[in-house]
């Protein structure tokens, strides 16, 4: 048996459905089906001008944030400094142009 999980996060559930978030969020969470105890990893596809109704904060766990493709703006408080603890608020809206994939 191996020691590793192999996963495309576009296989993992979208949860944006679950909280009334679709179609204008695709949001796939793959911390469970990976097996991970001290880290996440979530895919994310948010549609032109949506902003997401509201914003999230951890205790322990730091987040990284790759953008694919197109653009966006990160709320962070109300402070854009180029390091985040884990205990600050975040929200994110997507740029109003659409993201070809």
């Amino acid at each position: 048996m191996s020691d590793y999980t192999h996963l495309n996060l576009k296989d993992a559930e979208d949860q944006a459905p679950n909280f009334g978030l679709a179609p204008d969020l695709e949001f796939r969470m793959a911390r469970v089906p990976l097996g991970l105890e001290h880290s996440g990893l979530s895919y994310c596809r948010v549609a032109p001008g949506f902003r997401l109704p509201f914003g999230h904060k951890h205790k322990n766990q730091e987040e990284v944030y790759i953008l694919v493709s197109g653009s966006a703006r990160m709320k962070i408080e109300d402070d854009c400094p180029s390091a985040i603890s884990t205990r600050t608020r975040r929200r994110f809206t997507s740029s109003s142009a659409a993201v070809r994939g």
